[in-house]
């Protein structure tokens, strides 16, 4: 019998929903799939702590599933080098004991580790998810970083980058001046754990939940860090407008972040107050979704939203940005509704148009569910591993 394959996800925290968001549960779930095959051995290291309620339930979980998953630094912000190398050097210390085989990074610095660990012999080999192409937009260095490494030193160590959609390996392939071997850029789409999404849309709500959502209103939900990139502000506007025809129409925002106080005032300002409705950071996603009649993702940029694939599993007809990576998810006019970003005209028009046709909204609910199983996590895990095992030569 083959000796299993010891792998380490490396991810950015285990506040998801807060500080950490998709590529960081992307890398929890992957763990998860691949904790079931009996050839693999998993370990998650992520990387900063913030010491929240969140990535404390995250901890246990994993854990209580037999996921080594520890942390090696205290967040510092963008960027901190001083942060970075205090986890590296504990990392360091945590694996230098055992045979790795695989460092698969799920964010900038987290790659940077995996390719020192590589480039010390303490990994036989490294590789990284790009999840999004924005990277390194943000902190100190960024100027210095992002040609060194994501041009250079990345592409010439690495064993393989994997991009979540066509739009993020096109990206990988043409950066002007990076250094690339094309064979190396693999596209592997995110996944979700759809069997138990589905699950967990059947289950009632209860309390405060049931209340609400038993009311006769038209709910259109949103559901994501309250960050830039997701482009509330402008799904707002549209509701300002929606609301004029139909008054009884509410939106349901799930999530928390940095930009939760602006967007607060911003309600208060277009005088939305009665309908839009922040829910905070949730664990019953799935039956929340359920109960909504329209799901709206207004994002400037994503890598591949599996949120939006989420609610495609609840049975929610899906309004979305045109952007690179979302437009693989949503095709328009067949399982959902593509408009331009940063256009709340576009967005009041579509949530309009569906309120009006729930004979559409049928139909696309009816082609998402046959289009939406090619992404399931347990799929996806087996393409990494074979990734995995073709490297290794396993």
């Amino acid at each position: 019998m083959n000796q299993k394959i010891k792998i380490v996800q490396i991810i950015k925290g285990l506040d998801i929903g807060g500080d950490s968001g998709g590529a960081e549960l992307f890398g929890i779930k992957l763990a998860r799939a691949l904790n079931q095959q009996d050839i693999c051995d998993v370990w998650i290291c992520a990387y900063y702590s913030v010491h929240t309620e969140a990535e404390t339930k995250w901890l246990e979980t994993l854990n209580k599933e037999g996921i080594r998953t520890f942390f090696v630094s205290e967040w510092g912000g963008y960027n901190n080098l001083l942060k970075f190398f205090q986890g590296f050097f504990r990392l360091l210390s945590i694996i230098k004991k055992e045979k790795v085989d695989v460092i698969h990074s799920h964010f900038q610095l987290g790659t940077l580790a995996a390719v020192l660990l590589k480039m010390l012999g303490f990994t036989r080999s490294a590789l990284r998810t790009c999840h999004i192409s924005k990277e390194w937009d943000k902190g100190r260095w960024t100027w210095l970083l992002f040609p060194i490494f994501i041009k250079r030193l990345f592409p010439t160590v690495l064993d393989a980058e994997v991009g979540v959609s066509q739009a993020l390996c096109n990206y990988l392939t043409n950066l002007p001046g990076k250094k690339v071997d094309k064979r190396k850029v693999h596209l592997i789409y995110n996944g979700v754990e759809l069997i138990e999404i589905k699950k967990q849309s059947q289950i009632p709500l209860i309390n405060e939940d049931q209340s609400f959502f038993s009311q006769k209103l038209i709910f259109i939900g949103c559901v994501g860090r309250l960050a830039e990139q997701k482009g509330y502000p402008y799904i707002f506007e549209a509701m300002s407008e929606v609301i004029k025809l139909f008054p009884n129409c509410v939106l349901v925002v799930v999530g928390d972040g940095e930009l939760r106080d602006n967007l607060i005032q911003l309600r208060k300002e277009l005088h939305l107050i009665d309908n839009i409705k922040f829910l905070g950071l949730r664990d019953n996603v799935p039956a929340l979704l359920t109960n909504m009649d329209i799901f709206v993702l207004p994002s400037l940029w994503e890598g591949l939203p599996t949120v939006v694939i989420e609610a495609m599993a609840c049975r929610v007809p899906v309004i979305a940005t045109d952007i690179p990576g979302t437009r693989e998810l949503v095709q328009n006019g067949v399982n959902g509704i593509l408009v331009p970003d940063r256009d709340p005209v576009a967005l009041k028009n579509a949530i309009v148009e569906l309120i009006d046709a729930p004979h559409k909204r049928k139909l696309f609910v009816e082609e998402a569910e046959r289009t939406i199983w090619q992404y399931d996590i347990q799929s996806i895990a087996d393409n990494y591993l074979k990734l995995y095992k073709k490297i290794l030569r396993y």
